[in-house]
């Protein structure tokens, strides 16, 4: 028995799984699992994780045949001896003493929580951003529905619910937690927040998250299962227009998805969904609807080159494909022009900086 299980899918992560698992090593808290479980993964795997379980016998090594990330984790679920349970991805970490005061939340009977969290590139030190202060959930129900909330990493389970809940839908092949956090909050579930960084997921170009058709498609079918009870990857059209939080949800999703494309360059899947989702109806867009679009595909860091370099070489690419939404009558000038504010010109930022430094110097050089 341990207190948590610790199930980490691992498909061609081998590279990054062994710091996964010392971040969880390191952790204060001792009394835990971490279930390996091998999808069907052709690098070394196996290898380094044996290594790692050889001098630590908390470490667990499962092997099967590739069946998808859904697979991977509900077959933790099977074998988890923990009374709670806590999702990584063979790149997330732990932070903290994150175990210890998960402990802690634990004994005073809660059962669900959600950490704040942050985003990294390449190593630890370099944080693309941090979401702070997530605010305690009022109807978990609304906002779930609405988009999800966070990395699976950033949450701790007990047993006890994912055995009332049922396991992760493995016939989807992304937002597999969106679905699974929606299904907890119509039984009743909310996770207490606790505003302290807990869970640090990796940014890795090219990952399966960034598929922005994917992404799209699934999320529809999520969309879909939970707010018409349709499996269907398609937009129910008359439902954007005639159902308020069907249309809200569908156009924030659309625009997420946009922004991954948008994010990584992807031309062609850009131009996949002008010509599935944009170019068969004018679905009209507001501003607000564009209110996740920086988000953490603008990593909402001024301080850093990285947000630079991205708004160097994509500003163009915003620019075209909102202006493809204005010629189209998807969204009206006033909305145009506030996207311009949303997604700024960079060589301004840049501008302005330097302009306010030399005031500043100039003022002090005066004094």
């Amino acid at each position: 028995m341990a207190f948590f299980s610790i199930i980490i899918p691992c498909y061609n992560q081998a590279h990054f799984l062994q710091e996964c698992l010392m971040s969880i090593q390191n952790q204060s808290f001792t009394d835990w699992e971490a279930i390996v479980v091998n999808d069907g993964s052709p690098d070394n795997t196996t290898m380094v994780s044996k290594k790692i379980l050889e001098t630590d016998p908390r470490i667990r090594l499962v092997e099967k045949e590739n069946g998808g990330l859904s697979s991977a984790r509900n077959k933790g679920i099977e074998l988890a001896k923990g009374d709670f349970l806590i999702f990584l991805d063979a790149d997330d970490l732990i932070l903290k003493d994150c175990l210890s005061r998960y402990h802690n939340l634990a004994l005073e009977n809660r059962e669900f929580i959600q950490s704040d969290y942050l985003c990294f590139k390449d190593n630890i030190n370099n944080i693309l951003f941090k979401r702070t202060k997530i605010p305690q959930y009022s109807n978990f129900l609304t906002t779930i529905l609405q988009g999800n909330v966070g990395p699976v990493n950033g949450f701790m389970i007990s047993k006890k619910i994912v055995e009332r809940v049922g396991k992760f839908d493995e016939s989807l092949t992304s937002c597999e937690d969106w679905d699974f956090w929606i299904r907890c909050a119509k039984l009743g579930y909310t996770p207490f927040v606790v505003n302290e960084i807990f869970a640090a997921y990796r940014f890795v170009s090219g990952s399966m998250g960034k598929n922005s058709i994917r992404m799209l498609k699934q999320g529809f079918r999520v969309i879909n299962i939970h707010y018409l009870g349709e499996d269907s990857v398609c937009l129910n059209y008359n439902c954007i227009d005639n159902f308020i939080d069907y249309g809200k949800t569908i156009k924030k999703y659309l625009l997420f998805s946009v922004g991954i494309a948008l994010f990584n360059n992807q031309k062609i899947e850009l131009n996949l969904i002008k010509d599935e989702y944009f170019n068969k109806k004018t679905i009209k867009l507001s501003v607000s609807d564009f209110s996740g679009i920086s988000n953490y595909q603008t990593f909402r860091n001024l301080n850093t080159l990285d947000y630079f370099i991205f708004y160097y070489k994509r500003y163009k690419d915003y620019n075209q494909f909102f202006y493809f939404l204005l010629i189209n009558k998807f969204i009206d000038h006033s909305t145009y022009k506030s996207i311009k504010e949303i997604i700024p010109n960079p060589f301004y930022k840049i501008f302005h900086k330097i302009r306010v430094r030399l005031k500043m110097n100039f003022y002090n050089l005066k004094l």
